[in-house]
């Protein structure tokens, strides 16, 4: 990498500069610019002209480029002059950016154009019409720049004049970025122990406790005779970002290396009056042990005011090494500017050499007295973004004319017309072709209120308008609700957005789609056309209040399809009655998935005609299915009479007057299955109730972690719905448990282990 140091220098108006780690690398960049030459031929044109407009054009190309010759001959200077082992390699700085600007008879190109004072019309520049050039040169070899100047009468005569002088009137400048390495700091330790140890020994040989500002004292003392050299140079900036802090570490890790040579933390005596003044030192001194391991590992150092130290008795003069020297340094990367500049050489010598190369480098051109017009109409046919457009302002040069015409949808087209430009007798055709873009009714939190367009050049007679193809584009993504349970769910709300901050774009859209209008259009507007995708979220709005919420999700697709996500839950009910003596049967269902938080009750009605009805709720867990009922029969004499509650996992069920409530058990194994190394769990469950004559018995298996069981019967009273159990463990090592019998009304059984 390119070095600033001592070395940089200026070699024949050459700059040049050497490599941070190979001797025999520089990097050169010439400091005066000069015209390309190609086939001996310097890249320059002058034309005049006469007709309506008077003036002239100024065209070239200039670079800050060396040719073979030149660069050898800079080799040999380089390496006479830096005393290097070999020849060096030389190659062009590395640029980061640049930029190149023309002065041309006091006129800068750079400038910005005057403006008006007090309502009148600004000043005219003398001699130069206007200047056009890339802002940046080539970045890249040579740095080839190219510019073309218009002039009126008076410069063109001036350039004409001078072509054989000296130097033309005409300056380029160039500013170029570059990074290069450059010392940031250097932190520098020298130590003459036998002065130290001997001044150490003096000022805390007698001394018990010995404080932090004691040893800076003691310090600053050695640091003043010279015994300790400490120095710290900074060649940056002050407020440089991280390089101040990483000298300010270094600096204090040097500072610590001589605390840590002659003293060691110690406490103070313990007193029973103030034992917090002991324990506070104990603290202490722990940090600072923790600050040594971060000093030690090359982190930043402190200082811990409240540590009390001892002094070491260590006779350094007896250790071979009786002087220490320390180095810190850094290297930082700098971005630095260079600006090659200087007036064009004339073309004296290359004209005396070769007259007739003056015919090729100045023409003069007189228009005719006959004149076409150039013509143009621009047209924009209306396409997907018409309807978001309220008007196109379109903008057409032609030979340094500007003319402007807004479009509206009352006339998406306008006609142009110049006198014609002619060069060298040849009419001009390029028309200079913008446009501007404003949006209706545009919120400028969703997306922009006007895009424009680059410029683009034509030599047709008619030039279309693209914008949906040139600035923006619609999208069109469509929404569809497909297999909804409309009886279920009122309406689907999709909500959309299409973010693309660096074009300003933060589109959100709601759509609400139902079972009559189950489908929709999103004309998503989009800018960059290589991020089309989008955020998108759905909410299914159910009757029962449990809404069904998809959350935010980015897609790419053309269509957003909505569907039911979840598996439908029937259970329908029938009725084994007699209509003669029971007017209606009610049956209250109950659903709940605690779990996901869903709790759907309905009751369901029966009567003598009417048809079967069901209950529906959709399932978040589908292994989730009881359903939890209870039947009210109304008899025609006004008597009513409820069954206990029941549970079922039945899609269907026939309620009877003699029905009993039924239960369902769910047997499911304990938690700690794996740790304690169960290998099966026996269960023997029964249900009995004498008065009603009801006996339930089953026998179940648990034979892994995931196992699941149930245990069902009927029963008459709630008062009387308990249940005994007893459980068999075998574990893995062949140990058996048997438990005793124990009643239980619980829903879920988690049998015990011991």
């Amino acid at each position: 990498m390119l070095l600033l140091d001592s070395r940089c220098a200026v070699l024949d108006g050459i700059s040049v500069f050497p490599d941070h780690s190979d001797p025999l690398q520089w990097y050169y960049l010439p400091t005066q610019p000069h015209l390309t030459v190609v086939d001996g031929t310097p890249a320059f044109q002058l034309v005049g002209f006469r007709g309506s407009r008077d003036g002239g054009l100024l065209s070239f190309d200039c670079n800050i480029g060396l040719d073979q010759a030149a660069i050898s001959a800079l080799q040999q200077k380089i390496r006479s002059q830096f005393d290097l082992d070999g020849d060096p390699r030389v190659a062009t700085v590395p640029l980061e950016d640049g930029t190149v600007h023309l002065v041309v008879m006091g006129a800068d190109s750079s400038a910005a154009p005057p403006s008006p004072d007090d309502g009148q019309p600004a000043p005219e520049q003398p001699f130069v019409v206007k200047a056009v050039h890339n802002a940046k040169p080539s970045l890249y070899n040579e740095n080839q720049a190219s510019f073309s100047v218009q002039l009126d009468e008076q410069g063109y005569a001036m350039v004409r004049a001078t072509l054989d002088a000296a130097i033309l009137p005409v300056a380029v400048i160039y500013s170029l970025d570059y990074l290069a390495l450059r010392p940031a700091y250097k932190v520098t330790l020298s130590i003459d122990w036998d002065r130290v140890q001997k001044h150490l020994d003096e000022t805390f040989g007698t001394k018990v406790f010995i404080f932090s500002a004691d040893i800076s004292k003691a310090v600053d003392e050695l640091d003043e005779s010279k015994a300790i050299d400490l120095r710290a140079d900074t060649f940056v900036a002050e407020d440089t970002e991280g390089v101040i802090d990483r000298r300010d570490a270094a600096l204090a890790q040097v500072k610590a290396m001589i605390t840590s040579a002659f003293f060691e933390p110690s406490l103070p005596p313990w007193t029973p009056e103030k034992p917090s003044d002991w324990e506070r030192a104990l603290k202490a001194i722990g940090e600072f042990a923790t600050q040594q391991a971060a000093w030690a590992a090359g982190g930043p150092a402190g200082q811990n005011n409240e540590v009390s130290f001892s002094y070491k008795k260590t006779d350094y003069t007896r250790i071979d090494r009786k002087n220490l020297d320390v180095n810190f340094s850094e290297r930082t990367t700098v971005r630095r500017s260079i600006y090659p500049q200087g007036h064009l050489t004339s073309l004296f010598a290359a004209i005396a050499a070769s007259p007739e190369l003056l015919g090729r480098l100045v023409r003069e051109v007189q228009a005719s007295d006959f004149f076409t017009r150039r013509r143009l109409q621009a047209l924009y046919r209306p396409n997907l973004g018409a309807p978001l457009i309220d008007s196109i302002d379109v903008r057409a040069e032609y030979g340094g004319i500007v003319h402007n015409a807004l479009l509206t949808p009352d006339t998406w087209s306008t006609n142009f017309e110049w006198l014609s430009d002619v060069r060298d007798g040849v009419m001009q055709q390029e028309v200079d072709i913008s446009y501007d873009v404003r949006f209706k009714n545009a919120d400028t939190t969703e997306r922009p209120a006007e895009l424009s367009s680059e410029h683009e050049k034509t030599s047709l007679p008619i030039v279309s308008l693209l914008p949906e193809a040139d600035l923006f584009t619609i999208r069109s993504v469509s929404l569809l609700a497909e297999r909804i349970p409309w009886t279920r769910f009122d309406s689907v709300e999709v909500y959309v957005r299409h973010r693309d901050e660096e074009h300003k774009v933060d589109e959100r859209e709601l759509f609400r789609l139902t079972e009559k209008s189950p489908s929709a259009v999103w004309p998503m507007f989009v800018v960059d056309r290589e991020k089309t995708s989008y955020e998108v979220r759905t909410v299914m709005r159910a009757v029962d209040g449990n809404d069904v919420d998809s959350g935010w999700s980015i897609s790419d697709e053309e269509q957003i399809s909505v569907r039911n996500p979840f598996r439908a839950r029937t259970f329908s009910v029938m009725a084994n009655v007699s209509w003669t003596e029971i007017r209606d049967v009610f049956v209250d269902v109950r659903y709940e998935d605690k779990a996901n938080d869903v709790l759907v009750e309905d009751t369901l009605h029966l009567s003598q005609g009417t048809a079967t009805p069901t209950f529906v709720v959709d399932l978040r867990d589908p292994t989730q299915t009881a359903i939890e009922y209870t039947v009210t029969f109304s008899y025609v004499d006004g008597r009513v009479k409820q069954l206990p509650p029941s549970v079922t996992y039945e899609p269907r069920i026939i309620v009877d007057p003699k029905s009993h409530g039924h239960r369902v058990v769910q047997v499911m194994p304990p938690p700690d299955w794996k740790t304690r190394g169960v290998e099966l769990i026996s269960l023997e469950l029964r249900f009995e109730d004498f008065l009603e004559n009801l006996n339930y018995a089953a026998q179940l298996e648990l034979d892994g972690p995931d196992a699941r069981a149930r245990f069902e019967f009927d029963y008459v009273d709630v008062s009387r719905n308990r249940y005994e159990w007893r459980s068999t463990v075998l574990f893995r090592n062949g140990l058996r448990h048997v438990t005793n019998w124990v009643a239980s009304a619980e829903p879920v059984l988690v049998p015990r282990l011991p």
